[in-house]
């Protein structure tokens, strides 16, 4: 999907988000396909809890709404590198923080979508160095939350 300048000034806006070098320090996430599991305790997976409880309260707040934008958290991030093998070996080596807006779809009442179209890593390989952006690519390039478990695009 192509991004339209307004949309592309709108990203620059956001403030980047860091994500740690080591997202998940106590627990090993399994991965199988685009689910992604996380030990109950792990920051990662406390933010993705806490943001897709987030998710549904707006959506509960909105019922005739059938999608939102918001910034992407440190959290999603996390999990957009764990997906891919070349960003978690970059983030061995770089500083990387993770920049832009989630669209949040609603598919049932008990389901929703996350689309990271527009999301960016700011990679940055040295101390004083400039930033170079990177897209956030997953094939395919969305996730879905159910309330009970992340799953595969519907």
């Amino acid at each position: 999907m192509a991004i339209s300048d307004e949309h592309r000034a709108l990203i620059e806006k956001l403030k980047p988000v860091d994500v740690p070098e080591i997202p998940c320090l106590d627990c090993e996430p399994h991965i199988d396909g685009l689910r992604i599991t996380h030990a109950a305790l792990c920051p990662v997976a406390m933010c993705i809890d806490d943001v897709t409880a987030a998710d549904r309260a707006w959506f509960e707040a909105h019922p005739f709404a059938d999608f939102y934008h918001r910034s992407v958290t440190w959290g999603e991030g996390a999990n957009l590198i764990v997906l891919n093998p070349d960003m978690v070996k970059l983030s061995e080596s770089h500083h990387l923080a993770v920049q832009g807006r989630v669209r949040v779809e609603r598919i049932r009442d008990d389901a929703r979508i996350r689309k990271f179209d527009e999301v960016w890593f700011l990679v940055v390989p040295r101390p004083g160095a400039d930033a170079e952006r990177l897209p956030a690519a997953t094939s395919p390039p969305s996730m879905t939350r159910s309330d009970t478990e992340l799953t595969e695009n519907l």
